[in-house]
Order: structure tokens, then sequence, then C-alpha cells
């Protein structure tokens, strides 16, 4: 292996390596430094190809593994934000679609890495819920200390010391379904990551639709019954049928937002609103529950009522 491409390689590794120390040490943005250890792997992928993009992710998962041995949640998850990269990397370069590219690389570190803790805490003799759920319960004991301090009315934290055995155990059962939510959300800003890059390096992307107006994205006709479904699963009295519903619900919407977020973007550009605009109602829209709920729901009427109908053949 020459140096050209072990060079590379080695720039890949230390980037996801740093990416993944600067997220496990600086709590405050670990979320925002975390969704972007999987791009070093997505670029090299897309860069190098598929023989260097895989030993350089197998490598940093390796190190991963190594540097936080005493923190067993961090590893699994950056690991897991590596091979997201990668596998994302692998659908573009096989020219599948962008959702199909997304989703399925989502879907299968999903399935990866709940195989991982179930197998874990099988084998380490413990219940992964019941201990998440004591974390969650010292995190929630933090929160309502933090809201002392903060001199909140005392209703608002009995409410909350009284009502944190149900929020913990309710909030745990709902993390597979946050955890895909996660992953689908990742992969899109991967997404959006690498049009920007593109415009200013070149990249291989081959005949892929990485390029296509995002505008114009339609969420899969089927998905809708997969909603209509979850609501049913959310109205039967069963508890487990609920979570379950509840579970699939979570990434269902989130798909839902993105086509929400074309439809926005779609008008705003067709009405050549100004950059700061568009930035103002972007903030607005990930930052305001309600402007959220008004996007996913924009998504979802979509496909009766096909808010873009009147694009042009330039637009489309």
């Amino acid at each position: 292996m020459t140096l050209s491409r072990l060079k590379p390689m080695g720039w890949c590794v230390v980037m996801i390596l740093t990416l993944a120390e600067a997220a496990h040490f600086i709590p405050l943005f670990g979320f925002i430094l975390a969704g972007m250890v999987p791009f070093p792997a997505l670029i090299l992928r897309l860069k190098q190809g598929a023989v260097d993009g895989r030993w350089a992710t197998a490598s940093a998962c390796l190190l991963i593994f190594i540097l936080f041995s005493q923190s067993g949640t961090d590893r699994i998850i950056f690991a897991a934000m590596a091979v997201l990269g990668l596998l994302i990397g692998e659908g573009f370069d096989r020219q599948v679609a962008i959702d199909w590219a997304i989703g399925g690389s989502a879907a299968i570190v999903w399935i990866g890495v709940w195989l991982i803790v179930v197998m874990f805490s099988t084998l380490a003799g413990f219940s992964f819920f019941s201990t998440a759920e004591q974390t969650m319960k010292q995190s929630l004991e933090i929160t309502a200390s933090l809201y002392e301090q903060m001199n909140v009315p005392p209703e608002t934290i009995a409410t909350l010391q009284q009502s944190m055995d149900r929020i913990a155990y309710v909030l745990v059962r709902l993390l597979p379904g946050f955890s895909m939510m996660s992953l689908l959300f990742v992969g899109w800003v991967q997404l959006l990551l690498v049009r920007i890059l593109a415009l200013r390096w070149p990249i291989a992307l081959g005949k892929t639709q990485i390029d296509a107006p995002l505008n114009q994205w339609r969420a899969p006709d089927l998905l809708i019954w997969i909603l209509i479904g979850c609501g049913a699963m959310m109205m039967v009295p069963h508890p487990i049928i609920r979570l379950i519903g509840i579970n699939v619900l979570l990434p269902v919407l989130i798909v839902y937002m993105f086509q929400g977020i074309g439809i926005v973007s779609f008008f705003l550009e067709k009405k050549h609103a100004p950059r700061w605009l568009r930035v103002c109602i972007y903030i607005a829209v990930f930052f305001q529950q309600i402007a959220m709920i008004i996007v996913m729901l924009l998504g979802i009427f979509d496909l009766w009522i096909d808010f873009r109908k009147t694009a042009s053949k330039q637009d489309a």
C-alpha cells in the first residue's frame, strides 16, 4: 500500500478519533461533535474507494474501543457513527437512491448497535433497560438540584421529583425510537455536508443523486401506512404495544420532517427569499416545537395536497 493511499487513511482515522475525543470531553457540544464523526469515513469512502474506506473505518473503530474502554456507551456510539459514514458512502457510490442509502445505513447500524447492547448486557448478567433507567433517574435528580439553584418554582421541582420514576421508565423505553431517529438525522446532515463540500472539492460522486434538488424529495408513499399503523397501535390500551407504536413513529416523523423542510425550502427558493431569512426559518424549525410540528404536518399532507405541484421543469 503506497504512501499516497496511507496518508488519507491516516488523516481519516485521526479526524474520527479527534471528533470522538472532543465529543467525549466537551459535553456541552458533544452531540454536535458526535454527529460529525461519520463525515471523515464518508469522504474517504467516496474519495479513495471501498478498500481504503473500510480499512480506515475498521482501524478507527478498533482504536475507539481501546481508547474508550472505560466508557462502554461512548465507544459503541462513536464506532457506530464511523460505520454509519462508511455505509452511507457505500450507498452513494453504488448509486443507491439517497433516501434508501441513508435509511438503509441507519437501519443496519441501529440493528448492529442493539445486538451489541443486548449481547453485552446478557453476558454481563444485567438488564440494559434497568441500568439505563437508574442512570436516567440520577440525571433527573441532578436536573432537579439545578432547578433549585436557579430558583425554579417549588411546585415545578416537586412535580419533577414525584414523576421521576415514570419519566425515567418512559424515556428509557423510547431509546430504540430515539436512537433510530438520531441516526436518520445524522445521516441527513452528512448528505448536506457532502453536497456543500462537493461544490468546493472534487469528489467522485458518479451518477448518484447527491446533487439532486432536495426540495423536490418525497418520502415513499408506503410510509404513510406505517404512520397510520403506529397511530392505531398507540390507541391500544396495552402498554407494550403502545411503546412499540411510539418507537416506530419517532423515526417516521423525522422522515416527514425532512420532506416538510424540502417544501419550505422549495417555496423560499421560489420566492427568492434572502439567505438571512432562510437561516432564521430553519433555526426556528429546529428550536421551536410548534414550527417543527407544522413542518412535519406539511410533509405528511404533501402526499395528498402535493404542495410543490406548480414546480416548473427547471425546478424539478
